[in-house]
């Protein structure tokens, strides 16, 4: 595994054990989570692999809390509602 995928499984990882659980209910791929967060406006950073690099791990756990664990699928829906084939 690659070292940022290798640092999002850790996040996820922590981010699962007794906190949330994915929307969808989704788990047998960390790498296709994503981390959505439920207000916007109150986002300070990005969690991704570029981002976290300088990051003290309190810091992390923070901005972790204030997020959705989602599925990729999920989360494209989620921003793209208007998309469903259904509806072309």
């Amino acid at each position: 595994m690659k070292a940022p995928a290798r640092v999002n499984c850790i996040i996820c990882g922590e981010f699962l054990r007794g906190k949330q659980q994915v929307f969808c209910g989704y788990a047998r791929n960390m790498a296709a989570l994503e981390f959505h967060h439920r207000e916007p406006h109150s986002k300070i950073f990005q969690l991704d692999t570029r981002t976290l690099a300088n990051r003290n791990w309190r810091d992390v756990e923070t901005e972790a809390e204030k997020c959705l664990l989602l599925c990729s699928n999920c989360h494209a829906e989620h921003h793209n509602p208007g998309a469903f084939i259904d509806q072309a």
